[in-house]
């Protein structure tokens, strides 16, 4: 989620996702604010947690300080100061795997058992992500729940009809309304979206409203493991030449949402990503 508001005054919110490792490519993040004062979308890696805020994380001196990371949707233009933040976790908070079964699971215990997510559709999505080929990638699995062509999302096109997502999808972002990048928050989102939606509730419907309110984006794996269009940067070879399995960049981990000044300690590092334009280790690897 990108625009989200801080959950800390709920008990239980949906989770925010953390990246294990910066990702440099991702169309689905976004950067971290830089007064580390809002941005429930920050990815963060063991870490992770892996894209954002929310999640727990063993006791201190257990794991590394979570760092913070993101990608971007066409990073060969992108202007926008970021940095690496890395941070320590409030004493109890444990980081969670953001697999799509804890996704439901947390919105179980946010919402309570509601039936906006059949089981049978949560196996379906599930079933569908767990079936791709050894080089096949993630962005195939969401083509074959939702309908929406890969080559057009990969060329940077908006869900719709035109490019074959199916009824239920689209219903779907239509119920939840606004997402967390258009003002909106992950719990109004959801809670929209299972009082409106009134098409089958069906693995499209799920994955729908995953898409549209918790930045589950069409490279999300729902495994907990990161996926990248760009070159992995630990993988030292040219883009072209890195097979489908060397783009899964690292472990993911979800936190509970918070504001950096709430953390315990954060630091950020800026990133020099070059000039735009001129970034040839997007494709060099």
């Amino acid at each position: 989620m990108k625009r989200q508001r801080s959950f800390g005054s709920r008990a239980r919110a949906p989770a925010v996702l953390v990246a294990g490792l910066l990702l440099l490519g991702a169309p689905s993040a976004y950067p971290l604010s830089r007064d580390g004062t809002r941005d429930p979308t920050r990815r963060a890696s063991p870490h992770r947690p892996s894209t954002g805020p929310r999640g727990r994380r063993a006791r201190s001196g257990a794991w590394p300080p979570p760092s913070s990371g993101v990608g971007y949707p066409g990073l060969d233009d992108w202007t926008t100061p970021t940095d690496l933040t890395v941070y320590t976790l409030p004493a109890g908070v444990r980081a969670q795997v953001p697999a799509f079964e804890t996704w439901f699971r947390l919105l179980d215990e946010e919402f309570g058992t509601t039936r906006a997510y059949p089981l049978a559709a949560q196996r379906d999505l599930v079933v569908a992500y767990s079936r791709l080929d050894r080089d096949d990638v993630v962005v195939g699995a969401f083509e074959d729940v939702t309908g929406c062509r890969r080559d057009a999302l990969l060329a940077g096109e908006a869900p719709s009809a035109e490019i074959g997502c199916n009824r239920s999808f689209l219903a779907a972002l239509a119920a939840a309304g606004p997402s967390p990048y258009d003002g909106a928050d992950s719990s109004t989102c959801f809670a929209n979206f299972q009082a409106r939606y009134r098409g089958d509730r069906d693995a499209s419907a799920l994955r729908g409203a995953l898409f549209r309110c918790q930045d589950a984006g069409f490279l999300n794996t729902g495994v907990g493991l990161g996926y990248n269009t760009y070159a992995n940067p630990f993988v030292c070879r040219p883009a072209d030449r890195q097979s489908v399995r060397e783009r899964y960049t690292g472990r993911e981990f979800i936190l509970p949402n918070a504001l950096f000044t709430d953390l315990p300690s954060h630091v950020g590092i800026p990133l020099d990503l070059g000039a735009p334009g001129r970034r040839d280790f997007l494709r060099t690897g």
